[in-house]
């Protein structure tokens, strides 16, 4: 799916530009974790420690953000997130692709918002 957000009746609307950049975010997770490990076992500089601060708080950004979506909707967004594809596959299809866009558009509202971008 495209970078799109609905702009009728949408109050998480944010940006295109924040908006692409916290869907970005979501998508490297795994990568910000990662980095957050390896950060946390190397602390010989004060520039590690920068980043480390910044990754942690990304991290505490999306994992606050993911609790606030219903449990059984959380794998489908954030596997729409990371692959990019909107009806094949992607959705279960416990609920319709509607919800779940619509549960994705509050994720990425939500990080922007932990993030206080927004």
């Amino acid at each position: 799916m495209r970078n799109y957000q609905r702009t009728k009746n949408n109050p998480y609307l944010l940006p295109q530009h924040l908006y692409g950049e916290v869907k970005y975010m979501l998508k490297d997770y795994q990568r910000l974790k990662e980095e957050y490990e390896e950060l946390s076992n190397d602390m010989t500089e004060d520039r590690n420690w920068a980043k480390l601060c910044t990754t942690a708080s990304k991290i505490s950004a999306i994992d606050t953000a993911v609790s606030g979506i219903p449990e059984e909707y959380r794998k489908g967004v954030l596997n729409n997130i990371r692959h990019e594809r909107s009806r094949d596959g992607y959705y279960p299809n416990d609920a319709d692709f509607r919800t779940y866009q619509n549960y994705k558009q509050r994720l990425i509202y939500l990080v922007a918002k932990n993030m206080n971008y927004v």
